[in-house]
């Protein structure tokens, strides 16, 4: 919604995926640049940003009557004036979006800077990128029951 805004046009979904990602706001990793199994090609962060869409859409943040057309509405724009005001106020905290560049975080809340509180991406971000000993859960019991066997098994070997 961010991108949008500063667009302030019904931008087509290449221009603001071109926009983003020439600006460094995605933390972009590695797992983040493969496609997903599902036979898409373009890779995994950028159907992220398109599922972002679909979920505005579904708010009416983002107008869905042209093809391809990511034009804000004026209740997608008051949000993303809401959600940095909330940022500023520390009502809502950057610290926990892992997704965001530092640069990024320091464009909607100019106050931020890094420091050890900030939230850590999961190792795994992916449910199918996970190794054959996190089928479980991520973080239950049993995940962390399979990571010492599997370390235990490796060692071992």
């Amino acid at each position: 919604m961010f991108s949008l805004r500063e667009l302030q046009h019904g931008p087509t979904k290449s221009e603001c995926i071109q926009f983003i990602n020439s600006r460094k706001w995605f933390d972009i990793q590695l797992e983040d640049k493969k496609p997903y199994a599902s036979g898409n090609t373009e890779p995994r962060w950028q159907t992220l940003i398109a599922w972002g869409r679909k979920n505005c859409v579904d708010s009416g943040y983002i107008e869905n009557e042209v093809r391809d057309s990511w034009q804000p509405t004026k209740n997608g724009l008051n949000a993303v004036v809401m959600m940095c005001k909330a940022f500023e106020e520390k009502r809502a905290d950057v610290r926990r979006c892992y997704l965001f560049t530092t640069k990024f975080k320091q464009l909607i809340d100019p106050a931020y800077s890094p420091s050890d509180n900030d939230k850590k991406r999961p190792e795994y971000l992916y449910e199918d990128c996970l190794p054959e000993y996190r089928k479980s859960v991520r973080g239950s019991k049993q995940d962390r029951i399979n990571k010492m066997i599997h370390d235990l098994l490796s060692d071992e070997l």
